[in-house]
């Protein structure tokens, strides 16, 4: 009886670590550059947590790289004494299209400020390396 319970025991474990071992079927797989994107949500919303929570909620930041959008919040308060910058980024390349707003809240009174899109996109000047903010004034298609 000692040796079939043995036998029992040493197969329970070989069968947990075939389980633990094994690849699970998740259905069909994702590609590379799918993956890739994926995981860059992942990591850039971690580190938009992490920001949150290190600066006591003033600084939040969501991104999709998937959409090529994104959000990014900056201040705090409330309608007594509060400043709020409210920003929906949109990827196009090396530029970043903003639109952003302000919320400014004073003695219970609040005020909203739409800011024009504007543009920001890297340069170099002199070998260092800048950014550029690019306001534009007409803009059409065609």
């Amino acid at each position: 009886m000692g040796i079939g319970i043995a036998f029992a025991i040493a197969q329970g474990e070989s069968a947990r670590a075939d389980r633990l071992t094994e690849v699970p079927d998740t259905g069909p797989t994702l590609s590379l550059g799918r993956t890739l994107t994926k995981n860059l949500t992942l990591m850039s919303n971690e580190v938009g947590l992490h920001l949150r929570n290190l600066s006591g909620d003033l600084i939040d930041m969501q991104l999709d790289v998937d959409a090529k959008a994104g959000k990014l919040n900056l201040g705090g308060g409330d309608s007594q004494l509060g400043l709020k910058i409210n920003s929906d980024l949109e990827f196009r390349g090396k530029i970043v299209r903003v639109r952003a707003k302000v919320d400014l809240g004073i003695a219970g009174n609040a005020f909203t400020l739409e800011l024009p899109d504007f543009e920001v996109t890297p340069d170099v000047i002199d070998g260092k390396t800048t950014m550029q903010l690019r306001l534009p004034i007409l803009e059409g298609t065609f």
